[in-house]
């Protein structure tokens, strides 16, 4: 019988769990686009044409900033990578 009062949880057990999981979610997808990224923050590495060191600089703190965001983990808007200037 023990097993089975394992097996029921309360609402708010249930969306302490949910929660957990979309932080977890965040934080990987937020740790995915860092790691994407982390070869530009090197010193000797070619900037891609068009940008500059400091907008990809501004975009990985963006991205570290993401989980201090106000809908943080369920409504987040995430940075755009820079784009090259015409």
């Amino acid at each position: 019988m023990a097993d089975i009062a394992k097996a029921w949880r309360t609402q708010e057990q249930i969306e302490q769990e949910r929660e957990a999981q979309a932080w977890a979610s965040l934080r990987v997808e937020r740790n995915r686009r860092l790691a994407e990224t982390d070869w530009i923050v090197l010193p000797d590495a070619p900037v891609p044409v068009g940008t500059t060191r400091e907008q990809w600089e501004a975009y990985r703190q963006a991205l570290r900033d993401v989980p201090q965001q106000p809908g943080a983990p369920w409504d987040v808007t995430w940075p755009e990578t820079p784009q090259p200037q015409p």
